[in-house]
């Protein structure tokens, strides 16, 4: 699966999922990064931290059974890369039209 297919998995869920889905803990066969970033966020954000363990309580039991598909990174790339807010910036541009 090549990046632009997996940000299409994570496009193609409803905002609120994503959002719970990208904040949840992936599993321990994804390193430390996850939490390293969450604690940063926390650290750097702790209402948006707040905000989003609010979130995964709320969501928790209407939140589907978790897709493997979100977190399979292609060879070579990083979650980071996924950031891309040009293409961010276009979508929600062309919406408001």
């Amino acid at each position: 699966m090549s990046l632009d297919e997996l940000m299409g998995v994570w496009d193609g869920l409803p905002a609120v999922e994503a959002v719970a889905r990208a904040w949840m803990e992936p599993g321990p066969a994804h390193g430390t990064w996850h939490r390293s970033a969450r604690e940063e966020i926390a650290y750097l954000m702790p209402l948006l931290a707040r905000a989003l363990d609010r979130l995964l309580v709320d969501v928790d039991d209407v939140l589907p059974s978790t897709d493997p598909r979100l977190w399979e990174w292609p060879e070579g790339c990083d979650p980071r890369d996924a950031v891309r807010t040009d293409r961010i910036r276009r979508k929600s541009s062309s919406g408001r039209r």
